[in-house]
């Protein structure tokens, strides 16, 4: 059995347990537990016909609601007692045992196989504002240099349907925070034309043009000039 830790700075520290919210106990576990997404999504739970409850999460000055979700056709409940912990000034300290209602082993594993379903739709979503993200940014140009501010994060390299984004690497291995999105139906054996503010032309082509000369060789660039503004 696992020896009860008074006090944690993360969940992830004990395997299984309750934690107190305003709502009453939420469980956590590492292994036996139903996935969840946050409300922002709850709409590809409903258009699939999936079951969720929503979950009222907070810590510290943060409070995101998400939604938890499970098979419709295999939901169960059991009551099981746990260590509980209470989050309080930056960390989870313990409080007591208490009982509460958990999905029972079936539940989960149902839950488990739309899994996949869910995260699949997520992607499809979030493909599908990153294009109209890139269109946005790129409008009528072959290409564009832009910040990954637009992408409301950083978004990873590649082709998305007819346009390609190239994210800036530093030399610890790290993104950057430039980003150049070429119209593929525009540039290939063409001259392009990037317009770059004057003060990040070496940060964004590279201090010997690397990176422009990547941008060249991967999609068969004739020639790329750059414009400062």
């Amino acid at each position: 059995m696992e020896k009860i830790k008074r006090e944690i700075k993360r969940l992830e520290e004990v395997k299984r347990c309750f934690v107190k919210t305003k709502d009453g106990f939420r469980l956590h576990d590492l292994e036996m537990n139903l996935s969840s997404v946050l409300k922002k999504y709850e709409d590809i739970l409903i258009k699939n016909g999936i079951g969720f409850y929503y979950l009222n999460v907070e810590r510290g000055n943060k409070h995101d609601i998400y939604c938890v979700y499970y098979d419709k056709t295999c939901f169960e409940t059991i009551d099981e007692k746990l260590p509980t912990y209470e989050f309080k000034k930056g960390k989870y300290y313990y409080i007591g045992d208490y009982t509460s209602k958990v999905p029972s082993k079936e539940t989960v594993e149902a839950a488990q196989k739309i899994k996949i379903l869910v995260e699949a739709e997520m992607k499809k979503e979030r493909d599908a504002k990153r294009i109209r993200a890139i269109k946005d940014a790129i409008g009528n140009k072959n290409a564009v240099y832009t910040q990954n501010g637009v992408f409301a994060g950083s978004p990873d390299e590649g082709r998305f349907e007819n346009y390609y984004l190239f994210v800036n690497v530093r030399e610890d291995g790290t993104k950057s925070q430039d980003i150049i999105i070429f119209d593929l139906d525009k540039v290939y054996k063409e001259n392009v034309s990037l317009e770059v503010p004057e003060n990040l032309i070496e940060r964004v082509l590279g201090k010997n043009q690397e990176y422009a000369k990547r941008w060249i060789d991967t999609l068969g660039l004739s020639q790329m000039e750059v414009e400062p503004v």
